[in-house]
């Protein structure tokens, strides 16, 4: 059921004579976040404990051992080798408890849709490992790019580009190392097909930008929805939506999820609730003087729970989905009203996962996105 709406009619016109342009910060927020889930607790007040015992033994202990067998080195020398060969084995032991004690690959990725089952995959991961070696963190795929995602960090370690393309990294035990990845791959088909539509129209602002620092604000009358109802499919039976947002015009819509009546035949998604302006939805916010700001751009909290984690990073991946680059973009984005944007959240599949054997455990989010147009559908 299609209704479309109508004219669209300006009903006001504010110009503000103030605009002050923010960057938004994406890679090192999703970084951060994830390296923070496997940082490795150490009873540092045991390691501390166990420094001071060792100097003591160092120094005065093997000058007193010393004086007291009237200098027989055999005696000192050997009794200072074996302190360091035991504390060398104490602290070893000792820096592996609280750390979990289990690789594991955390990701957050973004799949865009190319064509059917085939996917431009953007990802941030960071891998933590229990045992040191060289590491070789490729996807399967092609036009494979990779980086550490770190400015300051050096890495004892290479990245290889071509065919043959992966990130290969010397990694200590019990260590994470961060990685930003660009890949094309085959993986689950997930589409969505048009069930209900219905567009109504409400008043909303519009910012029209004349120069870098003069823009109108107008309050005009924008097409919304008022009714959707989405049927999502995928290819692969075992992977199921965890959540679904549609971009309309210039607003975002959550979704609710539940199971068709029929077996087989996907998940209905809904539209849960009127929609969030894409300025509100990302928190780019009227600031002092008519300027904006924006308060997710400096990053979040420190977070070690997951599903906080992954929540927190899924608005992220949208604003890279839809080239978010500076506050700006935000206000002026518009998507064509023959069409519209629908995210899908589902855990990461395996096609998606790095290869290699010495990574079996990973976990994560994946956000799917891709275009219905609305003229293709009954």
């Amino acid at each position: 059921r299609h209704t479309r709406y109508g004219t669209v009619t300006r009903v006001q016109t504010c110009a503000l004579p103030i605009f002050s342009d923010q960057n938004l910060e994406f890679d090192e927020p999703l970084l951060r976040n994830l390296k923070q889930l496997t940082r490795a607790e150490h009873s540092w007040v045991l390691i501390h404990l166990l420094s001071l015992v060792f100097l003591a033994l160092v120094f005065p202990g093997a000058w007193w051992l010393g004086q007291w067998r009237r200098g027989d080195y055999r005696m000192v020398f050997g009794s200072l080798l074996a302190t360091i060969g035991l504390f060398s084995l104490t602290f070893l032991w000792v820096g592996r408890r609280g750390a979990g004690e289990a690789t594991i690959v955390d990701s957050l990725l973004l799949a865009e849709r190319i064509e059917a089952g085939r996917y431009r995959v953007s990802g941030w991961t960071n891998v933590f490992v229990t045992t040191g070696g060289d590491y070789e963190l490729r996807h399967q795929g092609s036009g494979r790019l990779y980086s550490s995602g770190q400015s300051t960090e050096g890495m004892r370690g290479m990245i290889r580009a071509g065919a043959e393309a992966a990130l290969v990294a010397d990694m200590p035990p019990f260590s994470s190392r961060t990685l930003l990845s660009r890949v094309e791959a085959v993986g689950p088909d997930m589409s969505a097909r048009i069930q209900t539509l219905k567009i109504g129209s409400a008043q909303s602002t519009r910012y029209e930008f004349k120069s870098d620092r003069i823009f109108n604000k107008r309050t005009e009358m924008r097409p919304v929805l008022d009714d959707l109802e989405l049927q999502l499919t995928t290819s692969d039976s075992g992977m199921k939506p965890l959540a679904a947002w549609v971009v309309f015009d210039q607003a975002m819509y959550l979704l609710s999820l539940s199971a068709p009546q029929e077996a087989g035949a996907g998940t209905i998604a809904r539209r849960q609730q009127s929609g969030q302006s894409l300025p509100q939805f990302f928190r780019v916010e009227d600031g002092f003087m008519g300027g904006f700001t924006n308060f997710g751009a400096y990053g979040y909290p420190a977070e070690t729970d997951r599903k906080m984690v992954y929540l927190e990073g899924i608005p992220k991946l949208m604003q890279r989905a839809l080239e978010f680059q500076t506050t700006r973009d935000v206000l002026e984005f518009e998507l064509p009203s023959d069409r519209i944007r629908v995210f899908v959240e589902t855990e990461v599949p395996g096609p998606f996962w790095l290869q290699g054997e010495r990574l079996p455990r990973q976990q994560g989010r994946c956000l799917f996105c891709f275009d219905v147009l609305l003229e293709s559908n009954p």
